[in-house]
């Protein structure tokens, strides 16, 4: 594990963020009352989560190299652990994925976006776990999306299928 802004999060020494997180769910519980006020919170969320990503992609591919620490396997850009980034990444890429196919405006192309930059952050992380909970989350969204997108359903269905069969194929003919 490597040192977070506010301490390494083993025995308690995160407790700083840990207590900014928890007073910062109270301020939004109490103070944020219409959608409007929420969605700006997600769009901040969704910058600091873009710019967090794009630290730790040019920590892996080892650009700035001189001013950023760099990482042959998993980056863990300013999370402290690349496992925590990839998580972080992963809550928000859905949360931005259901904005964007709901947007009417231009301002669904900032939420897509932010999307790509998040699974280019997730990826150079190195989780497995949260690469097999991103495959999960978009069959979900997939197949149970409420609108009738029954081609892309049925796609979707079909891609499912193809998987299956080759992980059993290979679990059977191994060599």
């Amino acid at each position: 594990h490597y040192f977070c802004f506010f301490g390494n999060p083993i025995r308690a020494e995160g407790t700083l963020n840990f207590s900014f997180f928890v007073f910062f769910c109270l301020f939004c519980f109490h103070l944020l009352k219409e959608e409007i006020q929420w969605k700006k919170v997600f769009d901040f969320s969704f910058i600091i989560a873009s710019l967090v990503s794009l630290a730790g992609v040019m920590q892996y591919f080892k650009i700035f190299s001189g001013f950023l620490v760099s990482f042959n396997e998993a980056a863990p850009s300013t999370t402290g652990n690349s496992t925590f980034l990839a998580i972080y990444l992963l809550l928000l890429f859905f949360i931005s994925f259901s904005y964007g196919l709901k947007e009417q405006s231009n301002k669904k192309w900032f939420y897509f976006i932010s999307c790509f930059i998040f699974t280019a952050g997730i990826f150079v992380s190195g989780a497995r776990a949260v690469y097999v909970g991103l495959l999960i989350g978009l069959i979900y969204f997939v197949l149970l999306y409420p609108k009738k997108a029954r081609l892309l359903k049925m796609g979707g269905a079909g891609i499912m299928l193809l998987g299956i069969i080759f992980v059993t194929y290979l679990n059977l003919y191994p060599n």
